[in-house]
């Protein structure tokens, strides 16, 4: 990587000396193996990182989609150094997601191996335009519910409608209607619950008239979340929509119930730091106000 000059000659010459040396002394092929590359570098993150992480089905697979499948890409024989870093960064449209996926994996195998790289300016990401997604009606979505017969498929639909789950999570979850207010615990896996989730009530969808369903799909602990969301799919293949439509449509109508977007991230599963204490005492109120009215009948 030297230039082409005289001050880059010397630089060669410099380099080509110091390798003499180290071959003299039996030094060169021992410095050669204490090299960091990539092949030696995700090896090595990958034995530390399943030491902290239990082996599921799900966590494997995203192993497998995520790390594997994109240090796989990379040339394994490079250095993995700062600037490595940068060049595979680089290689990614600037403010991509790519780009931002690419820092996600790099950051964790870097900071394991004590490589100080500040990775936040290219964590960001903007898109070229704000994605329209269309919603069916919700007298469209009634109406596919009170002509399902099949019960189970017409409760695992009224509960996806007024609880906005993720189409697996309706295999992973402690329906508690009994309860007051009635409300359901999604599991993250065996052990730990991962968060509990309020219904926002759908006019014409009686949700809470039907016996709980069970499905005749046979599932394990084993079962990847993809396949159970498959299910599910599958299922919805006979409606004019699909399960996640209706998991967009609980943040719309949470939106327009006045319902604090802090809580309605949490019952949904996502993130959403506190910005105004104001803003959520006053949320709170209306949540509270939400909590009474979703112990009333849906048709209310």
């Amino acid at each position: 990587k030297c230039k082409a000059n005289t001050e880059g000659l010397r630089i060669a010459l410099a380099k080509a000396k110091e390798i003499d040396a180290q071959i003299l002394l039996g030094k060169w092929e021992d410095e050669q193996k204490n090299k960091l590359t990539v092949a030696k570098a995700f090896d090595q993150f990958s034995k530390d990182y399943w030491v902290k992480h239990s082996k599921t089905v799900d966590s494997v697979y995203n192993w497998e989609q995520n790390y594997l499948k994109f240090f796989s890409e990379l040339p394994e024989d490079e250095l993995f150094n700062i600037s490595f870093i940068k060049k595979v960064i680089a290689s990614y449209p600037s403010g991509s997601y790519m780009q931002k996926k690419a820092c996600q994996l790099l950051r964790p195998v870097a900071k394991f191996h004590k490589i100080d790289f500040n990775f936040t300016p290219y964590m960001s990401y903007q898109t070229g335009s704000v994605q329209i997604k269309d919603l069916p009606s919700m007298d469209l979505i009634v109406e596919v519910w009170q002509n399902e017969k099949y019960l189970p498929h017409k409760w695992g639909l009224g509960v996806l409608a007024v609880f906005g789950l993720r189409p697996h999570e309706i295999f992973k979850s402690d329906f508690l209607f009994d309860q007051e207010p009635q409300k359901l615990l999604v599991w993250k896996n065996t052990k730990t619950k991962d968060r509990t989730v309020f219904p926002i009530p759908f006019d014409g969808i009686d949700l809470f008239s039907i016996p709980i369903q069970k499905f005749t799909f046979k599932w394990d602990d084993e079962t990847p979340n993809r396949k159970l969301g498959g299910k599910v799919s599958n299922w919805f293949i006979k409606y004019p929509f699909n399960a996640y439509q209706l998991r967009h449509l609980y943040a719309v109508r949470g939106a327009m119930k006045g319902i604090s977007p802090t809580f309605l991230s949490k019952w949904m599963g996502h993130s959403l730091p506190y910005r105004d204490w104001e803003t959520d005492r006053k949320s709170t109120r209306l949540n509270s106000s939400h909590s009474a009215k979703s112990r009333m009948p849906s048709s209310a």
